[in-house]
């Protein structure tokens, strides 16, 4: 029994070299206590010697053979059951994937695809509905095709949607966020009248941060926002643009310092390139541009 608990980590059992000696062990273990348990039973077999007689205080607590015939045959039914209840659905799930990933995949103009995409990742969504996987490649795919058609808007929406459900089944995957962030600045510079998904981005940002908060990337992500929101701010509410500016700058300083402390195996690999060091740059002087808009 502590062999199938454990074993549920991974469902290693299934494995054809697991599954065969498991069967092959237990079936010599019901066969050899079934032997006990009818031996008595049978006319042809002599008697037991008397060192093999039980008293009655010793039978009473060794289990028979048919109350380990029950343990078996519920062991192979819970085993049955997790391959019908658990393993089926997730397998079906992979097959519904495979064939999402196979439309995607087809050589044929975008507006062509995107109605047989959306069903069959609805159906791979559907048959898990606890792994994250198929609506983060469907929103991955999304986004990532969506500057090359006329239905951008539309991509962009089913994209942050999609991403919305990923973030739902695995709350605590900082790329998730971050990437949710991107969307939606994305969908922002698509229809930039609507602050909307601006200020959405804003919190996927600071999630993101709040689940890895010492990534310099994500940092340098939320003071971008940041400084969108000060800008589009500052004639409207100068004091909530001196807050998004200020935690800005503060951002970029962290970013910069984390960047700093990088070990050296790091350098030349994980380092900011120059052209984020410029956009840094660029980032702080209009950061200091709405502070020095501010009204007194």
């Amino acid at each position: 029994f502590a062999f199938l608990l454990h074993d549920l980590i991974n469902f290693a059992m299934f494995v054809p070299g697991s599954a065969t000696t498991f069967f092959a062990l237990l079936a010599v273990v019901i066969a050899a206590r079934w032997n006990i348990a009818t031996r008595a039973l049978t006319t042809s077999t002599p008697p037991p010697s008397e060192p093999e007689i039980l008293t009655a205080q010793e039978s009473a607590n060794h289990p028979s053979g048919r109350e380990y015939l029950i343990v078996s045959i519920a062991l192979v039914a819970a085993l049955v059951a997790v391959g019908v209840f658990v393993l089926a659905p997730v397998n079906s799930a992979i097959t519904e994937l495979e064939y999402a990933r196979l439309v995607i995949s087809q050589p044929v103009p975008i507006s062509q695809v995107i109605a047989p995409a959306q069903a069959a990742f609805a159906k791979a969504r559907q048959a898990d509905s606890l792994d994250p996987t198929a609506p983060l490649i469907y929103a991955q795919w999304c986004l990532g095709v969506s500057s090359a058609t006329q239905h951008r808007t539309r991509l962009l929406d089913e994209g942050i949607k999609s991403l919305d459900e990923a973030i739902d089944r695995d709350r605590f995957n900082a790329s998730l966020y971050r990437l949710g962030a991107r969307a939606d600045l994305m969908r922002w510079e698509a229809e930039s009248s609507d602050t909307t998904h601006l200020e959405k981005a804003y919190s996927d940002a600071w999630n993101a941060h709040i689940h890895y908060f010492q990534d310099p990337r994500t940092i340098i992500l939320k003071a971008r926002i940041s400084t969108l929101l000060a800008e589009i701010n500052l004639s409207k509410d100068s004091k909530l643009a001196t807050k998004l500016a200020t935690e800005a700058l503060n951002s970029l300083e962290h970013a910069v310092l984390l960047d700093k402390q990088r070990h050296n195996y790091e350098q030349e690999v994980r380092r900011f390139s120059e052209r984020e060091l410029k956009e840094i740059g660029g980032l702080r002087a209009r950061c200091q541009t709405v502070l020095n808009k501010r009204p007194d």
